[in-house]
């Protein structure tokens, strides 16, 4: 009886090594590296702000209506001393000449208002 005890003790405690081993290989398997996005560096430093508004919505409307119109139209985020604007800009261009030749072309076409040249900063994403 007692070599049974044992016997039943030692195969309990068996079991429990071999499935902590089997937790702890679960456990620690190898993780996979999640890849790191690739941020190009910024060549064309202007841009082209062509409205600001408080609300993102109304941004994005607008952004949107200008992408309609086949323009590279995004919005960013600046948040002043007590409020939080939402600049909708056009493309961004190697020089602030090339920049302004494009604002006054889009004033004679009626796309925009006004503009004016801003240094470029990736849109936010929605």
């Amino acid at each position: 009886m007692k070599w049974s005890a044992m016997g039943l003790f030692m195969i309990g405690v068996g079991w429990l090594l071999i499935n902590t081993a089997i937790h702890f290989a679960d456990t620690f398997k190898t993780v996979e590296k999640v890849p790191v996005p690739v941020v190009a560096p910024i060549t064309d430093p202007f841009t082209l702000q062509v409205a600001a508004y408080l609300k993102e919505t109304d941004a994005r409307r607008f952004a949107d209506q200008l992408k309609g119109q086949g323009l590279d139209a995004y919005w960013t985020r600046a948040s002043g001393s007590s409020k939080t604007w939402f600049q909708v800009r056009i493309a961004h261009f190697k020089t602030k000449a090339e920049a302004r030749m494009v604002g006054e072309d889009l004033k004679t076409r009626r796309l925009i208002g006004d503009y004016y040249v801003a240094n470029y900063k990736r849109p936010d994403v929605p």
